[in-house]
């Protein structure tokens, strides 16, 4: 369990690398998938309970709401200014809750078609926020 929880750590820790961007995400959310299947096979019945599967589990979750924003991100329109783009992608990959609802914000006003990413920003500011506010580990 501990290995599984580290990899789940260390993964988190480096999603925003260029290496991890160019990851299909689907695979990355699979193999989440798997090693959740893996931790909760290991820790039984009291998986529920585990500390370990615990800290795993929101390490998948704020990754995969991460993915999400970069992956809403990655689909703005063209007419969506640069500077917007670059602050929006790095409140994502800094984690930075308030700039990303921020960002979220700039978005709906200058662009009409970015409801995509408006959601998959504000989705990932309130995870990323919910997550720290209930003492989960900072990555």
């Amino acid at each position: 369990l501990r290995v599984l929880s580290f990899e789940a750590r260390r993964d988190l820790a480096t999603i925003g690398t260029r290496q991890q961007r160019r990851e299909p995400r689907q695979e990355a959310m699979f193999r989440d998938a798997v090693r959740i299947g893996q931790m909760v096979s290991l820790a039984g019945e009291g998986a529920a309970n585990h500390p370990l599967v615990n800290q795993a589990l929101a390490c998948f979750d704020r990754a995969s709401a991460i993915r999400l924003a970069h992956t809403a991100l990655d689909m703005l329109a063209t007419a969506t200014p640069d500077q917007l783009r670059t602050m929006a992608d790095a409140a994502v990959s800094s984690e930075d809750p308030p700039t990303m609802l921020a960002a979220a914000n700039e978005i709906a006003v200058h662009n009409q078609l970015g409801g995509d990413a408006v959601s998959a920003l504000a989705a990932a500011a309130f995870l990323l926020e919910t997550s720290r506010n209930a003492g989960e580990p900072a990555s």
